[in-house]
């Protein structure tokens, strides 16, 4: 099947149509720049939901378990090339939703060691570091 060129109303020059409008038809380049100076579409904002009384538990045990952890592992386990060298965040090597408290699955990191954890996931396995 050919395409036949059709009279574009943005440029007033033939060209492959790309978009059709009520009676009115656009080249690429025309549509693009009209597209270009419409306002952005806002985005409506749904509410957050509000956490459960069970995971509000859940959250101000992991605060005080974090600090606790934290506070006597005060060196990187991990220990990167890029490694800082003192524990800042916990890195859960197990899914975080089910072991979001289990002390076990936890390892003290500085954050340039969590973000190489997460940025390299095949290497973080292998290491043991994910599972």
């Amino acid at each position: 099947m050919k395409v036949k060129k059709k009279m574009c109303h943005g440029c007033d020059t033939e060209q492959y149509i790309w978009k059709r409008d009520v009676g009115v038809a656009y080249c690429k380049n025309c549509w693009g720049r009209i597209k270009a100076k419409e306002p952005a579409a806002t985005k409506v904002n749904k509410p957050l939901a509000k956490k459960s009384q069970k995971m509000k538990e859940k959250d101000v045990m992991y605060s005080r378990l974090r600090k606790i952890y934290l506070d006597s592992h005060p060196m990187c386990e991990v220990a990167k090339s890029c490694c800082t060298g003192m524990a800042t965040e916990i890195h859960h090597t197990g899914y975080r939703g089910t072991n979001h408290n289990k002390v076990e699955t936890w390892k003290a990191s500085c954050s340039l060691c969590h973000k190489w954890i997460h940025a390299h996931p095949r290497e973080a396995r292998k290491e043991g570091l994910l599972l």
